[in-house]
């Protein structure tokens, strides 16, 4: 990329159905660069809904397959394991009680083609009013405490009244405390874990501002196991498809419509 950092934009300067065009080509280029970091055993795919996704936890988390990796080591440099932890600024654990069509990503073990986890780019139809938050919010943690890992990528800031930020709000349904999001870091990158033997999850929170990189986030593919997603780079690789005379206002170079 020859040292050149790609910033997060503004996507509040243009109407919703540009972004939505973004949105596609982030998909894909997202789930190329996944696929590229995923083990042999693991892969992922563009799909539309979440309706049938919940896998069999307890077959997903405590298998004993033979070829499972270490827990301690990494795999071709890109496989992760909780020994290492991911920086970002925060890391919270929370305690499990037991007992719209819009394309995401969804990662997939090979072997018997179960889902491990999802990956989500939020949009402005997703904060266009409290039922929708609310129904994405309720698909996230439905996934997480149905043993699925998700990674979320919130490039919109609170719109709704008294709104506490998408992660204060699913984390809080997850059985977490809320945290204070700060002002002037209003986006928010998250990654959760779900972990069903303890019965408990984690989560791994950048929040971000207009302007900043994208950072690299955790994807877990389970429990204590994870690869890190260039969303930077994915991200650079989307913008290049964004019509010049939009990405020219999203880079302060024009004026609004």
């Amino acid at each position: 990329m020859g040292g050149f950092v790609m910033p997060m934009h503004d996507w509040t300067r243009v109407d919703s159905w540009v972004y939505h065009d973004f949105h596609t080509g982030f998909i894909v280029s997202l789930c190329r660069g996944i696929n590229e970091r995923l083990p042999a055993k693991y892969y992922a795919m563009k799909e539309q809904s979440l309706n049938v996704m919940i896998p069999d936890v307890m077959t997903l988390e405590r298998s004993d397959s033979v070829d499972d990796e270490p827990s301690t080591t990494t795999l071709d440099n890109s496989y992760h394991t909780s020994a290492v932890l991911p920086c970002v600024q925060v890391i919270d654990r929370v305690n499990v009680n037991v007992g719209f069509k819009q394309k995401r990503i969804v990662v997939y073990r090979k072997e018997d083609d179960r889902v491990v986890g999802i990956v989500e780019l939020v949009s402005p139809g997703n904060k266009s009013s409290r039922v929708e938050y609310r129904r994405f919010v309720r698909k996230i943690v439905d996934a997480v405490d149905g043993g699925l890992h998700a990674l979320i990528i919130d490039p919109f800031p609170a719109i709704l009244a008294n709104d506490r930020g998408i992660h204060n709000i699913i984390w809080r349904q997850l059985g977490g405390k809320r945290r204070k999001q700060q002002q002037d870091q209003p986006l928010t990158y998250v990654s959760y874990e779900s972990d069903s033997n303890s019965f408990s999850h984690r989560c791994f929170l950048q929040p971000g501002r207009v302007g900043e990189p994208l950072p690299e986030m955790p994807l877990f593919l389970k429990t204590e196991q994870y690869i890190v997603v260039p969303l930077e780079e994915c991200y650079e690789t989307a913008m290049r498809d964004v019509v010049p005379k939009y990405r020219k206002i999203l880079e302060g170079e024009a004026s609004s419509p």
